[in-house]
């Protein structure tokens, strides 16, 4: 038997995709810069992104948002964790996770099911990058290039 013959990856066969786990979308915090082009010049910004990921076995961007503080970016997962459609609910967020407390039962449900939040660092990759779909210990890094319409020539 070859070394990690055995790691079969598991997936959920869901509308055509192959699913990672329940969630539909897993999220990434990562420092990164955003880089904003105008007929004025270039300015940088140093931040962290927030990044959305379809929790499909490819792992493809979504989308993402820019934060200025690693607080802010916390904080934004904080909120849309929680809010994340789930299959096993007709691709709707679990209503309890919306309570007062829904961060918390989040966190438990993700204890249950031994998956991690984006606020505890945990990078989700892609499979040929990690071997079990993520990883605390990769880093990962995310450069946005915004150019403004009036700097196009």
């Amino acid at each position: 038997m070859k070394e990690n013959e055995d790691q079969t990856i598991k997936y959920i066969p869901y509308k055509g995709k192959r699913f990672r786990d329940d969630r539909m979308y897993v999220f990434n915090i990562v420092k990164g810069n955003l880089e904003k082009h105008s007929s004025k010049g270039v300015q940088i910004k140093e931040g962290y992104w927030v990044l959305y990921y379809l929790n499909s076995l490819e792992l493809p961007l979504a989308d993402k948002k820019f934060f200025e503080t690693k607080e802010e970016a916390e904080n934004s997962v904080k909120h849309n964790e929680p809010l994340t459609p789930l299959i096993s609910n007709y691709e709707e967020p679990d209503d309890v996770f919306q309570q007062e407390d829904g961060w918390d039962l989040w966190q438990q449900w993700l204890n249950f099911k031994r998956l991690k939040s984006a606020i505890t660092g945990y990078q989700n990759l892609p499979f040929n990058v990690a071997l079990y779909g993520g990883s605390f210990e990769i880093p990962n890094n995310y450069t946005d290039i915004w150019i403004e319409e009036d700097s196009i020539h």
